[in-house]
């Protein structure tokens, strides 16, 4: 099941996608975020309204990464460029992708918003006691 309906991304974002393709983005997007909480042990069974509202958000704006809505009407630009190179003489342009096969992930942000944790480096001292105590 995904966490947002066809008509929470159709009111936010633009997309050529029918009905169907649509859905299975969304839920292969909330199946990815479903895998991830799991692993950090986050329930999302019985979400609260604002957790459930994150869950909507973060699948949408997942979607919408990996599948982009055409260009920028003010620039030309394509969605996702994180690049563009533009020329006039030479009619030259170049665009870098920063998405270029679509590929479902969650940022940074939507993991910490999610409760979902990378984990870190950290530092184990063994702790000693004092030698020729009470207790030696």
């Amino acid at each position: 099941m995904a966490f947002a309906t066809v008509a929470q991304y159709r009111a936010k974002y633009a997309t050529d996608l029918d009905d169907a393709q649509l859905l299975v983005w969304l839920e292969d997007a909330s199946g990815i975020m479903s895998d991830e909480m799991d692993a950090a042990h986050v329930d999302f069974c019985e979400p609260t309204e604002s957790m459930a509202a994150r869950l909507s958000r973060i699948c949408r704006d997942m979607v919408h990464r990996a599948i982009g809505d055409g260009t920028d009407l003010s620039m030309g630009i394509p969605a996702g460029a994180t690049q563009a190179s533009m020329a006039a003489g030479g009619y030259s342009e170049s665009f870098t992708m920063g998405n270029p096969y679509g590929d479902l992930f969650l940022r940074e942000a939507e993991r910490k918003a999610l409760g979902i944790s990378r984990g870190g480096v950290g530092l184990a001292v063994p702790s000693y006691g004092v030698l020729g105590g009470p207790d030696d």
